[in-house]
């Protein structure tokens, strides 16, 4: 049979400083059953970088350099609207980005009905993601924990 221990923060009949210590205990084991505040500060930073960084070198930042646009639509595009980046005619796709977060979970979506197409690629286009995984998002998510963490451990 297991044997489990649950820490009250107040006791009777102990010492100041090992109260002290509880109560530390207790307030980090709380901190640490919600992750709602670095959460969604990860969150909010991989939405900046989606919209400027892999926007701005049109997935370079996510290495993974998007596919150059069809001959007839860049021509068009050329002719309609030099100098305009891919996926950035109506800066709708980058602006529907949204971040939904809570305890445990962070989520970085779009909500624009084209994403999709782009994002995965469809028999008639080429994937253009803008939505991923690399070392630099992963360093924002661990910046925003390890500062957390560092000041749960400051407060207690």
């Amino acid at each position: 049979m297991p044997l489990s221990f649950k820490l009250k923060s107040t006791l009777d009949g102990i010492s100041p400083g090992f109260e002290k210590l509880i109560q530390k205990a207790v307030d980090i084991d709380r901190g640490l059953k919600d992750y709602t505040i670095p959460l969604k500060e990860s969150a909010a930073d991989i939405k900046v970088f989606t919209q400027t960084d892999v926007f701005d070198t049109e997935g370079g930042a996510l290495g993974n350099p998007w596919k150059k646009l069809s001959d007839n639509y860049g021509l068009w595009k050329q002719a309609n609207y030099p100098g305009m980046k891919k996926l950035q005619l109506t800066r709708t796709m980058k602006q529907k980005f949204k971040i939904r977060s809570g305890k445990r979970k962070a989520t970085v979506f779009n909500t624009d009905k084209k994403f999709p197409w782009h994002q995965l690629g469809t028999s008639r286009m080429p994937q253009r993601q803008s939505l991923g995984i690399n070392s630099k998002v992963v360093n924002l998510v661990e910046d925003r924990f390890e500062n957390y963490l560092n000041k749960l451990l400051e407060k207690s």
